[in-house]
């Protein structure tokens, strides 16, 4: 893996984390990336589905 890259896990993600992941998918999405998403998608949008699929509520915590 290059230096200066890490991947890790995030049992129970933080407000912030969730908020960057939003952002990072969103800009994804606008760049015309293919990711299960069609432009144009709002945080809102990335939020209600980040939400359920993050921490304990899906068996991750």
């Amino acid at each position: 893996m290059p230096d200066g890259i890490r991947i890790y896990r995030e049992n129970r993600p933080e407000e912030r984390v969730i908020a960057r992941l939003c952002d990072a998918l969103v800009d994804c999405v606008e760049g015309g990336a293919s990711v299960s998403f069609m432009a144009p998608i709002s945080r809102e949008t990335e939020r209600a589905f980040a939400l359920p699929v993050s921490g304990p509520a899906a068996g991750r915590g």
